[in-house]
């Protein structure tokens, strides 16, 4: 069961990549941390607002990961930007597993759009 849970949360994060991508290329900028991955769903109305937004980016709303944990999107130049993650990658998406929360392994183990 929890090879299941983290396919699913591995796989969703390439889907989020994949919309990602498509947001930019409309957008010219990745959503701000603020605005996060609902971003991705319907048009930001934090500023700063995106004036080409042709989305939605996904074929369905952001739900929580697999654990029923939110996934977390930190824009590269946040504070919380992860310190493990690539400094030339403009953001990052990551599932914390199981427990919710940073670290950890086996089924508490993160799971990030960078690795």
């Amino acid at each position: 069961m929890e090879l299941a849970r983290e396919t699913s949360a591995r796989q969703t994060l390439e889907h989020y990549k994949a919309a990602m991508q498509s947001y930019y290329l409309d957008c010219g900028s990745f959503p701000t941390t603020e605005q996060g991955l609902a971003a991705l769903w319907t048009k930001p109305t934090l500023v700063p607002v995106p004036q080409n937004w042709s989305g939605p980016y996904l074929d369905k709303e952001v739900k929580p990961d697999p654990w029923g944990n939110d996934y977390v999107y930190i824009k590269n130049g946040s504070a919380t930007f992860p310190s493990d993650c690539p400094q030339n990658l403009p953001y990052a998406v990551i599932c914390y597993g199981a427990d919710g929360v940073a670290g950890g392994e086996g089924e508490n183990a993160d799971i990030v759009s960078y690795k």
